[in-house]
């Protein structure tokens, strides 16, 4: 079993932000990283959403599964 990496202490710059933004040429790209950036959600999390865990009247998004427990 690998041992768990040591904990982040930096984090992306708005500057850093933004170049990473304008590089995202492609929509779903764009998506992806627009989601991970404002919901801090793994890439598991995010790649496994469904479309009714998305409440847009509400502007929510319940990342937990249907069904599932926390």
């Amino acid at each position: 079993m690998l041992p768990n990496p040591p904990p982040r202490d930096r984090f992306l710059r708005v500057h850093e932000v933004r170049r990473l933004l304008s590089e995202c040429h492609l929509p779903h790209l764009r998506l992806y990283v627009m989601l991970a950036l404002h919901t801090l959600q793994r890439p598991i999390g995010i790649f496994s959403l469904r479309a009714e865990q998305v409440d847009l009247d509400w502007g929510r998004i319940d990342f937990l599964p249907p069904g599932a427990v926390q």
